[in-house]
Order: structure tokens, then C-alpha cells, then sequence
């Protein structure tokens, strides 16, 4: 390799010489790049499973509302609004189909999406048959915890710059409205038929409520400040405190009936609260949303300027290494056909060329 090296031409050196360190920095800037690239693959499947995540969570608001208005008409409300909240709810599916198509999720959640969607004709075809409301509302509730499951899924998934954090929040959020759910087709129900209630749908109510509450004031739960503010108004708003009243009522009353609430008012105002959390969490996604574009932005911005870089230093280094040992070869050519006229016998030739330093000398 050394006697390689001895016979090498100067300007062949000098090329070696810079191509070394260029390489080096090429090598870092391809392991810098490809960290960029498959931070902005993450970025690109975060963005397809946020997408998913918002088409299902539109699809379980609109099947939390069918759930209500199903256990009010099977306590003896009307048929009506069940059929119209049906057809809202059917206008979330093929969202949710489209979304499905471009998210990043396993066979498992796909298959998953596929058996809920067929899954809401079965249990409207129990409702039809005038089942028990608590019978239909448990199938809804099944339902509906299948589609929080890919939620869960897609927030569990692999994300980048705390994106995770974002869809835990969501997705406790999102509880505490199902369990809000439960309470509005439970307590509807109840106040429609205006009787006793057992010991057993007594815990439930307790039940729910207690998860409403719990989940709210989950310490895990960390929204953004526009978020957050909704959240806290919405709380303190007069529907809250009636949906707390009717529910204090219907427990103080749950052995007589007669609870003198009307069922219609209470679903009402307890749809507002839930339509309140509703807009948090379009709130809290909507900035999800838009903190990916920004995140896909910086990525790309990153990727042109590494871009850039590598190639002004691969064009700069390669013209230098060229002018280096020209700067060099040439002159010492001059010299060398110099020594060859003299050698020649032509004493009389020239030195054209203007020397410097050690070649001067």
C-alpha cells in the first residue's frame, strides 16, 4: 500500500487527501438524513392514524347518540329520533372506511373496523324487537369499546415528539365521554319509564358517573391551553349542574320513581355536556393536526438544507482539491521542461513561469 502510495502522482494524493474527510462527512450527513427520513415516515403514519382516530371517534359520537335515543324509545319514547339519529350515524362510516384505507394499523384493527360496522345492524335489529333498553344499551356499549380498542391502538403506536401524550389525552378524554354516554341512555331511559329502579342499574349509574369524574380529573390527561380552558368552562356551565341535579334526584328516588324530571329535557341538556367534551377533543386534535404539519414541515425544511450543505461541500472540496494540485503540478511541469530543454543540449531556454516559496527558492 506504501509503495502504492510513493508512486502516486502529487495531484492523486492530493485528491485522496481531501476525498478522506469529504467522506467522512458524507457517511454523517446519510446517518443524519436517514434518522430525518425515518422520523418523517413516522410523521406521515401519525398523520393517516390521526385521521383514522378522528373518523372513528366521529362515528362513536353519532353511535353514542343512537344509543340514547334507542334506550329512551325502548322505554316507551319515540321511534322517530331513533331512526334519524340511525341515518347520522350511517353518514360516519364510509369516513371512517375512506381514513381506514391510508392509516397505518394491522390486519387486527382492520378487521376490527369491519366487524363493528357490521356489527351496528345486528344490534339495531335487536332494538327492533323491543329488547330490554339495558340489553341494547350493553350491545351498544361492546360496540363502541371495540372502536375505542383502535383508538388505543393507534395511540400506543409508534409516534415521535411527544405526539403520544397528545392521543392518551384524547383517548381518556374519550372515555370520560362514553362513560357520559352510558349515563345519558341509562338515566333517559329511567326518567322515560318513571320507575323504580334495582340495585343493580343503581351501581351502574354510580359507576358511571364515577368514571366521568375520575377520567376528567386524570392527572395523565394533558390538554392544550385552548383545550383545557373549554374543558374547565364547560364544566362550570348550568348543564353540568343540572345533569348533576337529575342524576342526585333519580338516585335519591330510585326506590318510588316518580322522579318529575322529563326524560326529553334531561337527554338534552346532558347532550350538551357531552357535545362540550366533544368540542375539546376536536379542539386538542385539531392542534394535533396541526403540530404534525409543522413537525412535516421542519423535517423537510431540515432534509433541503442538509441537502444543500452536502452538495456546495462536495462541489467546493472536489473544485479546491482540482485548484490545490494545479497550483502545484503546474509550476513543477514548467521545471521539468526546463530541466528537459537544458538536458537537451539548449542552454539558452527560459524560465517563463513566476515562482514562490520553496519552488522559488
Amino acid at each position: 500500500m506504501l509503495m502504492k502510495w510513493a508512486f502516486m502522482k502529487i495531484s492523486h494524493k492530493l485528491i485522496v487527501l481531501v476525498t478522506i474527510p469529504l467522506l467522512a462527512f458524507f457517511i454523517l450527513s446519510m446517518m443524519f438524513i436517514n434518522v430525518n427520513i425515518k422520523e418523517s415516515k413516522i410523521v406521515d403514519d401519525m398523520a393517516g392514524n390521526t385521521k383514522l382516530m378522528i373518523a372513528i371517534s366521529d362515528l362513536i359520537h353519532e353511535l353514542q347518540i343512537e344509543r340514547g335515543r334507542t334506550s329512551v324509545f325502548l322505554s316507551g319514547g319515540s321511534q322517530d329520533e331513533m331512526n334519524i339519529q340511525r341515518k347520522s350515524s350511517d353518514l360516519k362510516i364510509q369516513p371512517l372506511l375512506n381514513a381506514l384505507k391510508s392509516a397505518a394499523v394491522d390486519n387486527q384493527i382492520r378487521n376490527i373496523m369491519s366487524e363493528s360496522t357490521s356489527e351496528i345492524e345486528k344490534i339495531r335489529s335487536i332494538a327492533n324487537k323491543k329488547s330490554s333498553a339495558k340489553e341494547v344499551v350493553d350491545a351498544y356499549g361492546r360496540l363502541i369499546a371495540q372502536l375505542m380498542t383502535s383508538e388505543t391502538y393507534i395511540a400506543n403506536s409508534k409516534t415521535t415528539r411527544g405526539f403520544g401524550k397528545i392521543l392518551t389525552s384524547i383517548i381518556i378524554l374519550e372515555t370520560a365521554k362514553e362513560n357520559a354516554g352510558k349515563l345519558r341512555a341509562t338515566v333517559s331511559g329511567i326518567l322515560t319509564a318513571d320507575k323504580p329502579i334495582d340495585d343493580e342499574l343503581f351501581t351502574r349509574l354510580i359507576t358511571f358517573k364515577a368514571n366521568i369524574d375520575a377520567n376528567l380529573d386524570s392527572k395523565a390527561m394533558v390538554l392544550g391551553p385552548v383545550a383545557k380552558s373549554l374543558l374547565d368552562e364547560s364544566r362550570k356551565s348550568e348543564s353540568w349542574t343540572r345533569v348533576n341535579q337529575g342524576f342526585n334526584t333519580v338516585l335519591s328516588k330510585s326506590k318510588e320513581g316518580n322522579y318529575g324530571i322529563n326524560g326529553k329535557d334531561f337527554f338534552a341538556t346532558i347532550t350538551k355536556t357531552i357535545d362540550d367534551m366533544y368540542l375539546v377533543r376536536n379542539k386538542e386534535l385539531e392542534s394535533a393536526v396541526g403540530n404534525l404539519h409543522n413537525i412535516q414541515e421542519e423535517i423537510s425544511n431540515t432534509l433541503l438544507k442538509v441537502y444543500l450543505s452536502v452538495g456546495f461541500a462536495l462541489l467546493l472540496a472536489l473544485s479546491s482539491a482540482i485548484y490545490l494540485a494545479r497550483s502545484i503540478t503546474s509550476p513543477i511541469n514548467h521545471l521539468i521542461a526546463y530541466a528537459k530543454s537544458v538536458a537537451g543540449g539548449d542552454l539558452n531556454t527560459k524560465i517563463v513561469e513566476k515562482f514562490s516559496h520553496e519552488l522559488g527558492s
